[in-house]
């Protein structure tokens, strides 16, 4: 079985050849040329490392190999090589293929740091994960009593965030947009992304036309892609002001966004010359919330509507996020009389549904804009019983003795923390002494 292992890098036109050969003999070169190796197995169904990358042994280093499945004897060629461990991708599986590989549905996969596990079905991967979480719980002396059956959605087209790279290629006649490479150093040459939402996953080619047209096209590095069931939003940061040439070229592809899609959708481009505060909405009068700057989410089975901005966090899966608040809500098992604390409460996505049952839910945040952001969504879904503070969750020292003063009778805890975790809070959650806690230990 032949992987295709097409590596596109596009030449960088800003750096002077100084800066370029300097870069090049910071970093250690590799082995080059194909190599074979077997991907080691351990009577394991997939033992694979955390990132989903086959595992093997040569020469006494570790090697991690992307593409490749236990027990596979693969072709495969390095992509680095440190002291500790070296990295490859496979590029052709010679011998014992793996039940559950599968052809990745993306032409650029391969090479592509937007995902990394194409190539296993797709309840390979949801077994995957669940065991990969389970050994992290066993290792840190926590064993589930019961475990759920996993959530799940569709593969493809679930992705309703994201940000894209930019690179204006003089070599390759226009610009590239999409994710990077997994080695983070260049952006990925392709036409459309089928884990995108197809709004955007279907208009990537259209998008790189668009971005060639501009007089800017060399000074757009990122868009910031944000979609809903009606808007479209794409924020593009660009280093250098743009002429009112090139903001007419921008409306002009909202509009042409909006036909070539065959959708509802309505494109909104922002504007994002500075940091985050500095983002603007150039199309204003596209938007249908009042000509306002905010996108708008429903939570379908509990009647809300929530207002965010394109560069909130909001969860990047909609059908995930439903079925997650449901099975949330069931496992909190609210009664009138609860008053609940939501953690991390981020705009109200579980804060607000959790007031509709509950006497009061109280959500904690560390952004003061999200906090606004939820007090708006509390009022706008009409929503009397909710209260919320902006605190800083990582001094629980600090802030949980002003929580249990504020709000002395708290009967239940929802906790939906960042990837950087919740470790000190946990350490601290006997001074808040719920009945309840969510997560409990279960999956």
């Amino acid at each position: 079985m032949v992987l295709a292992n097409n590596l596109n890098h596009n030449s960088d036109n800003t750096l002077d050849s100084t800066k370029k050969n300097k870069r090049r003999r910071r970093r250690k070169k590799f082995p080059e040329g194909v190599f074979q190796t077997d991907i080691l197995d351990n009577n394991n169904n997939l033992n694979l490392s955390h990132e989903g990358r086959g595992m093997a042994k040569l020469n006494g280093k570790t090697h991690f190999i992307s593409n490749a499945l236990p027990n596979e004897r693969v072709n495969f060629e390095y992509t680095s090589n440190r002291s500790k461990f070296a990295e490859g991708i496979a590029t052709e599986i010679l011998q014992n293929q793996h039940p559950l590989r599968v052809t990745p549905k993306c032409p650029v996969f391969n090479i592509c740091g937007g995902c990394s596990m194409q190539h296993i079905s797709s309840a390979g991967q949801v077994d995957f994960k669940q065991n990969l979480l389970l050994d992290l719980l066993k290792h840190n002396n926590a064993t589930p009593q019961n475990i759920l059956d996993p959530i799940t959605s569709s593969p493809w087209g679930y992705r309703h965030k994201a940000r894209l790279g930019v690179k204006y290629v003089t070599k390759k006649g226009g610009a590239l947009v999409g994710f990077r490479e997994t080695n983070g150093r260049y952006i990925v040459n392709m036409d459309h992304c089928p884990v995108l939402s197809p709004e955007i996953g279907e208009s990537i080619d259209f998008l790189k036309q668009a971005i060639s047209q501009l007089d800017a096209k060399f000074y757009i590095p990122q868009i910031e892609v944000a979609i809903t069931d009606a808007q479209t939003a794409l924020i593009f940061r660009h280093l250098e002001p743009l002429t009112p040439e090139d903001q007419t070229k921008l409306f002009q592809l909202a509009e042409a966004g909006e036909a070539q899609t065959h959708t509802k959708n309505k494109w909104l481009i922002y504007l994002q010359p500075k940091g985050p505060d500095s983002i603007t909405l150039l199309n204003q009068n596209n938007n249908i919330n009042n000509n306002s700057e905010l996108l708008q989410y429903t939570i379908p089975d509990f009647n809300l509507n929530m207002h965010f901005h394109p560069s909130d966090f909001t969860q990047v899966n909609p059908e995930i996020n439903n079925k997650m608040l449901a099975q949330a809500l069931k496992l909190l098992e609210i009664k009138s009389t609860d008053v609940i604390l939501d953690l991390f409460s981020g705009i109200g996505n579980f804060t607000l549904p959790i007031a509709k049952f509950a006497k009061c839910a109280i959500g904690v945040e560390g952004s003061e804009i999200l906090t606004s952001r939820a007090k708006h969504n509390a009022k706008l879904n009409n929503l009397d019983n909710t209260e919320f503070m902006a605190a800083d969750l990582f001094k629980p020292a600090e802030i949980l003795p002003v929580i249990n003063q504020k709000y002395p009778n708290i009967t239940k805890l929802c906790i939906d923390p960042p990837r950087d975790g919740a470790i000190e809070i946990i350490q601290n959650i006997e001074k808040l002494n719920p009945e309840k806690i969510l997560p409990e230990k279960i999956l």
